[in-house]
């Protein structure tokens, strides 16, 4: 399990997305039996589960040694 979340981690910034898409029928006034507040929760939801993602995933890596990702995008020719 802790492989697929560090593995996973670009995906923590994707859960507000999924929350604002997912509160969009709330937000557009399609839905409106409920009201407003599903889509409140909805979003709370994803925001904590961003932050459960991430707070494991920097638990699990904080001991390791950094790594140094090198690009070279202007390598000169010679």
């Amino acid at each position: 399990m802790a492989n697929f979340l560090i593995q996973n981690v670009w995906f923590v910034p994707i859960y507000g997305l999924i929350g604002a898409v997912l509160t969009i029928p709330w937000s557009t006034g399609v839905v409106k039996k409920t009201g407003p507040r599903p889509g409140a929760y909805l979003n709370l939801l994803m925001t904590l589960v961003a932050f459960i993602h991430g707070s494991i995933v920097f638990g699990l890596i904080r001991h390791q040694q950094p790594q140094q990702l090198v690009f070279n995008w202007l390598k000169p020719q010679i």
